[in-house]
């Protein structure tokens, strides 16, 4: 969106333009009903640059204005084709914004509806500009001085010729302008999504209410970034010469043989591969392609390949699955590749493909690796596979055209113009002029010098993500040692290790990049970058052999006496090699990881042998963590900073785990032998959008920061919201979202510097441009990401370009305005429907105080609005704005409703507006909306500062509808089996998602005064624990908060029970153990029941109690967890912080209202004892009258029905 301002100007870009006048013709677009605007992405920058587009597309479709209504093209105002509101404009004197701009413009003046329009619309436009492909555009714009503050969309849609199917283009400005008087040249990008009706193109400019603005010179430039493609680097593509070696690195004992098709192949080939003879699935069409294939380049693949008719007649589609499935092996390690390789191979490189027909296959192949690669192996694949149903056919099947080709991009560049985010960190606004800012890399990188670019231009410290990790030093050699070496040194106790053997040591991957580094600061001295060393002692990438007995995993673990030699023998090799007085690098070097991730998740202790520590199963005890930082202090120069380093730093018990081990380490640095040294804590930073919040994160720092003085933010990434599904429609929304997500954690970081005795002296950002990020690729490291899902964590984007992220610590000023996200509480019954409800302010007109409430119900939404106005003008009131499809892009045309204060309830010194607005709705629903409060001529609102709610929807608030349950008092006794008085109770649904489950669940809930009871019925096809981590196993979890206090994190009182379906429990909370728990389980034909009881530690319960709550099912499948499932949160904090759980309130079944006490009469057994069950008796149609309720309150999908004679029923929903 491009921002006109007062008497200011501007200049427009757009695609395919012709001029106004003339009658419309008849074989032009049909009127189009629906609003379509497109998805604009804005930055701001202080000087403009014109794009060079050399040929325009467009050019016939006079985009340049110049003539009248040649050949019939030309612009109209709006969907009538009016042309009353849009005239050609001859230039006078010197007003044209360029010497080619010819004698005409175009002025557009609003319709009688204040809305200024000129569009063109015509299906040649759409034989040239197509789906998918990347367009660059220019123009120029401006607004009429006489007009007020206004903005001008760009809208470019693809349409069918009726109209019936459209698809909006995404359009991205190349930088924000502020108009001034004079023309000003826009200039970006757009991409017309996939559209299988693509018929034709409808382009238009759309103004603000109320504006008059003039365009002129429309250009769309070829597509953006041409690529060119290299030479095919496949050898015999085509099976026509007769030496079909090449394609036999997989075949084993198959037959692969060249032959000639009797019919027509496609592309006009002759000649293809057969291969037959199969006895094992892996028998495949293979062709080694090492040294050919590089790491860090794109290329593109394409072949042809058909399955035999008779052999794959009858077989199902999953046994008819074809795969181009690469390999790479790297030292002892090989790596597979397929489409769950997020970021390497896409979900093309596998299909389902019908026997007898010759089917292409193409796609990107982008293969990432460190070191040499010792084979790099192409495959096609039929497998069938031994995942499907029974085993591999292992019929013949046929390939041929096999194509590889290097895609090589235009060269991008940086944005040079904008500010060096070191110049802002690195500062005394920011955290120190000595605070270091920097990012990770990786040998790969050292190729794309775009990125090289930005980290010379915006960081003074660079971390190797993998390259001084130990399995890279001992050149990726997993499997067995590397070459042994016998070696003389001597230990920090003065004992001579004479004739000691090691295996040799690789530093050549870390060197790479620090030779880039030196001569990078050796030409630029004031622009040097230091390098923070990663990591020494880790229990992950390491090999395992580097624990057992003669270097060999196959052998029993070393004693600790062998370890601690080990140990110190690596570390003095590693410091010395980079450090020592020969080191070209000595200098280069400010700190060092000297031990990581050490602490428990979940503990709130040491990790040990059964959270994967070799370490710790080789020592038995943490004297490890405690000898490398006295060894790291021995061998390293004494100006080297010390770190410990951990993820997950701001959570529960693990702060207090962390906290224990920097107090042990700091207690020995007074030590008369071989004393330790820490100079400070790495607190990594892989948050998520939504936790840890901003006072974990500095209570956590603070907590460190007392006890060794220095914090750093180590790999500080943000992985993507629930929102965010990687498309350009949620891009903008979520950019904005995690800029301001950024700058809360970067004015944590300011605040906790400014506190006396704490230093945060750096912050590390994981990496440099979005499409590297480490969470792109499914990892089950701490932190990390399971692949399902595209993220946009970094600073700079894809094309190499500053997101709203960095001007979070830029400039914060530039910000688009912050989203609020609002809770929408399920309305209780009663005289206060809000009661539930919180109030949020809405702030910006003097002397007024106003705020709203809003609450949900099945069939309505209420929003009250509050106004304390003293001064009655005749135009006060309050405006609500509604977009029910959640358009963060702006495409939906807000609702708008009106309430005058003269029309609204009067109260003392003001008024209220309530809302009632009909709408079927359940919990987690979600939508966009702002309220606007109008005082005379002035106006505030809730969130859309900009004042654009008439227009667009895009900075309107996020709302989620969240429910509130009521629960009965009864007795249960658990024994898995689903009693008379759990029948009266009525099922919850858990309806918030994360991920992609399979599983689905209903709960019940019901209290006494020793218990609070769960049933819970999962339905899910395929249960799997197979993972050693609990979290992951299909299984359900219990969220309690007994006191509701909803910290951030859990008090003596919150606990979190797991149950998996074969009931082992796990626990999280210093309450929250096996003697407080009763549960027992049952496996049912699609799913399994869960029935648990949960003691009261912390309260005596009574009825109008309110405790926090949430519940939740995990689904497992293949050792991951595919998804959860949650009554009330969406965030997945509730492992750590209370503040997500929703809020039940106890009952007493003898009232019809909440809050009320009593007591359900009848036996009072305690759970677990089968013999005694719980209640039959007592008043059944009150105990069904609040089930009811409990239906309501939960937002089950059903209908409350009140007959006659106190009967209560309920009716489903269909």
């Amino acid at each position: 969106m491009v921002r006109i301002k007062g008497k200011k100007f501007l200049a427009i870009a757009i695609a395919g333009a012709v001029f106004v006048g003339g009658v419309f013709p008849e074989t032009a677009c049909a009127a189009e009903t629906a609003e379509s605007t497109s998805d604009v992405q804005v930055e701001e920058t202080k000087q403009q640059s014109v794009k060079s587009i050399q040929e325009n597309l467009l050019e016939a479709y006079n985009t340049g204005f110049e003539s009248s209504d040649s050949n019939g093209l030309y612009w109209w105002s709006d969907g009538n084709w009016g042309k009353e509101n849009i005239a050609q404009k001859a230039y006078e004197g010197d007003q044209k914004p360029a010497e080619d701009s010819g004698g005409y413009y175009v002025e557009v003046t609003p319709d009688g509806e204040g809305i200024g329009t000129a569009q063109i619309c015509a299906g040649d436009i759409a034989s040239i500009l197509e789906p998918e492909v990347s367009y660059e555009f220019s123009f120029y714009a401006k607004a009429d001085p006489q007009t007020p503050e206004g903005t001008v969309e760009l809208q470019i849609t693809s349409a069918s010729s009726d109209w019936a199917s459209s698809q909006a283009a995404a359009v991205t400005y190349d930088s924000k302008v502020i108009l001034d008087e004079n023309w000003q040249s826009i200039s970006g990008t757009f991409i017309i999504p996939a559209h299988e009706k693509h018929e034709q193109v409808k382009i238009e400019f759309k103004g603000s209410k109320d504006l008059t603005f003039y365009v002129d010179d429309l250009k769309i430039g070829g597509k953006k970034a041409e690529v060119n493609q290299g030479d095919n680097l496949v050898k015999n593509p085509g099976f026509a010469d007769e030496d079909l070696s090449v394609w036999k690195k997989g075949s084993g004992g198959a037959a692969i043989t060249s032959e000639t098709s009797g019919e027509a192949i496609p592309d006009g080939i002759a000649t293809y591969g057969a291969i037959g003879n199969r006895t094992s699935s892996q028998e495949c069409f293979a062709q080694d392609m090492t040294g050919i294939l590089q790491s860090g380049k794109t290329y593109e693949y394409s072949f042809w390949v058909k399955l035999d008719g008779e052999d794959y007649r009858d077989a199902p589609a999953d046994q008819r699955e074809i795969s181009f499935a690469p390999y790479v092996s790297v030292g002892s390690n090989q790596t597979y590749w397929d489409s769950y390789s997020s970021g390497i191979l896409d979900d093309n490189c596998v299909r389902q493909i019908e026997a007898g027909v010759w089917t292409k296959f193409n796609g990107i192949f982008k293969p990432q690796f460190e070191g040499e690669a010792e084979e790099l192996v192409i495959r096609i694949l039929e497998q069938g596979t031994n995942y499907g149903s029974g085993d591999c056919v292992k019929g013949r099947y046929y390939v041929t055209g096999v194509e590889m080709r290097e895609k090589v991009e235009e060269q991008k560049e940086i944005e040079s113009d904008i500010p060096d985010l070191k110049s802002v960190v690195s500062s005394a606004d920011g955290l120190g002029a000595d605070a270091y800012t920097g990012t990770c890399i990786v040998n790969g990188h050292l190729s794309d010098g775009t990125l090289m670019k930005l980290v010379e231009k915006h960081f003074n410290a660079v971390t190797f993500e993998n390259e001084l990790k130990m399995d890279a030093v001992f050149g990726y050699q997993n499997d067995a040692p590397p070459e042994m070496e016998s070696v003389t040194w001597t230990r920090a106790d003065g004992t001579v290790m004479s004739g000691y053997q090691v295996p040799k040591m690789d530093f050549t991957l870390a060197e790479k990049i620090l030779a880039v580094i030196k001569d990078w600061n050796d030409k630029n001295p004031e622009s040097a970058i230091k390098i923070r060393g990663h990591v020494l002692v880790w229990h992950s990438q390491a090999p395992e052999w580097f624990f057992h007995e003669d270097w060999n995993k196959d052998k029993p673990y070393a004693s600790k006496e062998v370890m601690d030699a080990r140990q110190e023998w690596y570390i003095q090799s590693v410091l010395n090699h980079f450090l020592g007085k020969d080191s070209p690098y000595k200098d280069m070097f400010y700190g060092w990881d000297v031990v990581n991730e050490a602490v428990s998740d979940s503990t709130g202790t040491y990790r040990k042998e059964d959270e994967k520590s070799s370490w710790w199963k080789a020592y038995g005890d943490q004297d490890f963590i405690i000898n490398a930082f006295r060894y790291a202090n021995h061998y390293a120069p004494k100006g080297l900073e010390l770190y410990y380093n951990d993820y997950n730093e701001c959570s529960g018990n693990k702060v207090d785990g962390i906290a224990k081990l920097l107090t042990e380490v700091k207690s020995h640095e007074k030590d008369a032998d071989l004393p330790t040294r820490i100079t400070g804590m790495g607190m990594q930073a892989h948050y998520d959008m939504a936790g840890p919040t901003a006072n974990q994160i500095k209570n956590a720092a603070v907590t460190y920061g007392k006890i060794v003085g220095k914090v750093q933010f180590t790999e500080l990434d943000l992985k993507s919201s629930n929102e965010y599904d990687g498309t350009d429609a949620t891009r903008a929304g979520e950019y904005t979202k995690q800029a301001y997500r950024y700058k809360e954690i970067y004015d944590v970081l300011k605040e906790v510097d400014a506190m006396d005795g704490i230093d945060i002296n750096g912050m590390t950002v994981w990496g440099v441009i979005d499409k590297y990020s480490w969470l792109q690729d499914s990892n089950s490291a701490g932190g990390g990401s399971d692949g399902s899902k595209k993220h946009v964590p970094l600073l700079f984007d894809d094309d190499y370009k500053a997101k709203p992220a960095f001007y979070a610590f830029a400039d914060d000023t530039r910000l688009e305005p912050y989203i609020n996200n609002v809770v929408v509480m399920q309305a209780l019954g009663g005289d206060d429907p809000y009661a539930k409800s919180k109030t949020y302010q809405i702030s910006g007109i003097d002397d007024v105080d106003a705020s709203f409430q809003i609450v949900w119900e099945e069939n309505q939404m209420k929003i009250k609005v509050t106004v304390k106005d003293e001064t009655e003008d005749g135009s006060d009131g309050a405006d609500l704005y509604l977009d029910w499809t959640k358009g963060s892009d702006g495409t939906a045309k807000p609702e708008k409703m009106t309430i005058m204060r003269s029309d609204a309830q009067k109260i003392d010194g003001g008024y209220i507006a309530e809302f009632t607005v009909g709408r079927e709705l359940k919990a987690a629903d979600r939508f966009a909306f702002d309220v606007v409060v109008t005082d005379g001529e002035k106006k505030a609102a809730f969130n859309d500062k900009k004042m654009s709610q008439e227009d667009s929807s895009r900075y309107f608030a996020v709302a989620m509808t969240k429910p509130y349950m009521t629960v009965s008092n009864g007795t249960i006794a658990i024994d898995g089996e689903e009693d008379a008085l759990w029948g009266k109770v009525a099922a919850v649904p858990l309806t918030i998602v994360t991920g992609v489950p399979e599983a689905s669940a209903a709960g019940k809930l019901l209290w006494d005064k020793d218990y609070l009871y769960l049933w819970m019925e999962v339905k899910d096809s395929s249960l799997d624990k197979s993972s050693e981590a609990a979290h992951v196993q299909d299984s359900v979890e219990i969220f309690i908060d007994e006191n509701n206090h909803k910290t951030d994190g859990y008090e003596e009182d919150d606990k979190q029970y797991r149950i998996n379906y074969e009931n082992e429990p796990s626990f999280n909370g210093q309450k929250c153990i096996a003697d407080n728990l009763i549960s027992q389980t049952r496996k049912t034909e699609d799913g399994y029941i869960v029935e648990a009881a949960c003691k009261w530690t912390d309260i005596t319960p009574e009825a109008g109690t309110e405790i926090g709550f949430d519940m939740q099912i995990n689904d497992g499948k293949g050792g991951t967890r595919i998804g959860t499932v949650s009554w009330y949160d969406e965030s997945g904090q509730g492992w750590s912080s209370p503040g997500v759980f929703g809020t039940i309130l106890l009952l007493d079944n003898s009232t019809q209202k909440p809050g009320s006490t009593g007591k359900v009469e009848g036996n009072t057994s305690q759970p677990g004892n089968n013999a005694t069950k719980a209640p039959r008796t007592g008043d059944e149609n009150r105990l069904g009258l609040w089930s009811a309720l409990l239906a309501i309150s939960c937002g089950a999908a059903g209908t409350v029905v009140y007959r006659r004679k106190r009967r209560l029923t309920i009716k489903e929903s269909q």
